[in-house]
């Protein structure tokens, strides 16, 4: 019998998790969170949280990652799934999020 190897997925979303809807930035989000992509691997940590001037809404966030976190990309608020007390879950795999362009 052949099985195949089980991946990885994000960590479900603890009862109390905000959905993106209902992310209050300046109480969930902080810089140096964690930010786990789709599969659960650890994509980086959170560099900057992008507020609207007006309604103090979510825009984005930018993620510092890479071999000395020299690489920056930014999110867009859409793209949270969720967030727990240590980390942001992102709607995106470890590939896809490669390939988002670099915010410098």
């Amino acid at each position: 019998m052949v099985t195949e190897p089980r991946q990885q997925s994000a960590p479900p979303a603890p009862p109390s998790a905000p959905s993106v809807a209902n992310i209050d930035p300046k109480h969930h989000l902080k810089p140096q969170m964690k930010v786990i992509g789709t599969q659960g691997k650890v994509l980086g940590k959170v560099d900057t949280v992008e507020l609207d001037p007006t309604s103090g809404s979510l825009v984005a966030i930018t993620v510092r990652h890479g071999m000395f976190r020299k690489h920056v990309n930014r999110v867009p608020a859409g793209r949270v799934k969720h967030v727990n007390d240590n980390s942001v879950v992102l709607d995106f795999s470890a590939k896809a999020f490669k390939l988002l362009p670099d915010a410098h």
